[in-house]
């Protein structure tokens, strides 16, 4: 993809292979993103969905998207992650973004991991919530992947990099929505990832009171069913507001567009994550924030 890598628009969607949405659904999304000026879409990795290799798959079959990766992570096996990529330049042409992160292992096996894919003549971008993984990536990556779509947080990344690609990718829905239950759990994933983020920030005090919640818990039960008489769930539900503005792009249409804006002051690209994806009246809409922002 050479430097046409920074030729993917300011708005991008998030798409995860979850199998209780299946094909059909993907379909209609990549479909609207198609008609809607969409350029790149996203594929995020959870143990629980499809294989993003298999996602990206589908995508680029059906499509001529470009595709990121927000993230591949460095719990995988570098030599087998690197067959599947290979595999799809060679199917599917020069149209990929790594994204590479972390998955909580340490520094030292997130930089064997960067450095194993920029045996690729792709673009390769990391993953970042904290300066740690900041200071990394900006050394060896083409590009950053934010864990933060609150312009404070992005703002303070974006004063310490000139040149380097910066996409601020983060939880993301149009309010009111059957979805919001879910976009509560994927805020205080993000939340999760970096106490000494937290610390910084001044928000340590609400970590304390949710880090012992199991996320994966509620993630099952929300698969099979609500989650409103969960006690854990209840205790989260809690810091609902605290979450949304902290760590999401959320609230009205124009709430939406309001923050996307906010954060194209500080950044190239913007990535509206899961749940966004999953509310087809949110991703019928993508045509008009496009069309807004610019």
């Amino acid at each position: 993809m050479s430097k046409d890598y920074l030729k993917i628009g300011k708005v991008g969607i998030n798409i995860n292979g979850d199998p209780l949405l299946g094909i059909s659904h993907i379909s209609k999304v990549i479909e609207v993103c198609e008609n809607s000026n969409i350029e790149i879409v996203w594929i995020g990795e959870n143990p629980l969905f499809v294989d993003s290799f298999k996602v990206a798959e589908i995508i680029a079959e059906k499509t001529n998207l470009k595709i990121g990766f927000g993230v591949i992570t460095a719990r995988n096996d570098p030599n087998e992650i690197l067959k599947k990529a290979r595999k799809l330049i060679a199917e599917y042409g020069d149209r990929f973004i790594f994204g590479l992160g972390s998955g909580g292992l340490s520094i030292d096996k997130f930089e064997l991991l960067i450095k194993s894919f920029k045996s690729l003549d792709s673009p390769v971008f990391g993953g970042v919530t904290w300066e740690k993984s900041f200071r990394l990536v900006s050394k060896l990556c083409d590009g950053i992947l934010l864990n933060h779509v609150n312009p404070k947080h992005v703002k303070y990344f974006a004063e310490k990099v000139d040149d380097i690609s910066l996409v601020a990718y983060g939880p993301t829905l149009i309010l009111p929505s059957d979805f919001e239950v879910d976009l509560i759990i994927a805020c205080a994933i993000v939340m999760r990832t970096s106490p000494n983020f937290l610390k910084k920030f001044g928000y340590f005090k609400v970590y304390e009171e949710i880090k012992d919640i199991d996320m994966s818990y509620l993630i099952e039960k929300r698969r099979s069913g609500g989650l409103d008489e969960i006690s854990e769930f209840k205790k989260l539900k809690k810091y609902k507001d605290f979450l949304f503005e902290k760590f999401s792009i959320s609230g009205s249409f124009e709430n939406v567009v309001d923050r996307i804006r906010s954060l194209l002051d500080y950044t190239k690209h913007v990535v509206l994550g899961d749940p966004f994806f999953r509310d087809l009246k949110s991703v019928e809409r993508i045509g008009e924030i496009t069309e807004v922002v610019g």
